[in-house]
């Protein structure tokens, strides 16, 4: 089966960078010029992301499907040991996902409204999704995060 290129929204990008204030890595993006995050280093598809260390500030729309486990679970190894400074990951999510469990365990998350958002490569929108987009935050500003965030959805922060 043919996988579909999907890009972030300008409007999630451009929340990303402020609630980041920039960002050093996109360990999932591609090279066809059509991403809007504007990280200081990109792995493709062919870097294999989840080969390599993620430093500093990270932004994460994997591809979707089954691979969705593991990169959740490289960015916690990557925060929890410390090279990942802060991180945002965006995803159309199911509640039920083991996945999303350990990830909303840790993480300050927002709930855009309505169906997963995406832009293919011929720039048109995402074909409507039944699934729902989760942008979740690691890192030591959850409230610059959710500043960044509360106009897009409803931001829930993690209780200590």
């Amino acid at each position: 089966m043919l996988e579909l290129e999907l890009y972030t929204p300008p409007d999630i990008a451009t929340r990303a960078v402020t609630a980041l204030g920039a960002i050093d890595l996109d360990p999932a993006s591609d090279l066809s010029g059509r991403s809007l995050i504007p990280a200081a280093a990109v792995l493709t598809r062919e870097d294999d992301g989840l080969a390599h260390p993620w430093p500093g500030r990270v932004w994460i729309y994997p591809p979707q499907g089954r691979q969705t486990a593991a990169w959740v679970a490289k960015l916690l190894h990557e925060y929890h040991s410390k090279r990942t400074s802060a991180a945002i990951f965006y995803a159309p999510v199911d509640a039920r996902a083991p996945w999303w469990q350990h990830l909303a365990a840790e993480a300050t998350v927002c709930f855009p409204p309505g169906a997963h958002r995406a832009v293919c490569e011929d720039g048109s929108n995402l074909p409507r999704s039944r699934m729902s987009s989760v942008l979740a935050y690691l890192g030591p500003e959850p409230e610059r995060f959710t500043t960044a965030m509360s106009d897009l959805g409803v931001v829930l922060r993690r209780s200590i």
